[in-house]
């Protein structure tokens, strides 16, 4: 479990969808089309970043120069 707390943008530059696209078989047998309104790419700014570790319930922090 992964919070991250930034800012997002919705990235709309057709090239980076297509690179993702080409290389994700999953997104291509769900979505079945580029075009699909429901294929939704966000680039977070991240400001904070904390995991979970599997049935541990508390947080650690990553510090931010390790998650860019």
């Amino acid at each position: 479990h992964v919070r991250i707390t930034g800012t997002a943008q919705v990235v709309t530059d057709r090239r980076i969808l297509q690179e993702i696209w080409d290389t994700n078989p999953l997104l291509r047998q769900y979505l079945g089309s580029i075009d699909n309104p429901e294929l939704i790419l966000y680039r977070i700014d991240s400001q904070r970043v904390r995991y979970m570790q599997e049935w541990a319930l508390e947080y650690h922090e990553v510090p931010l120069d390790q998650a860019r």
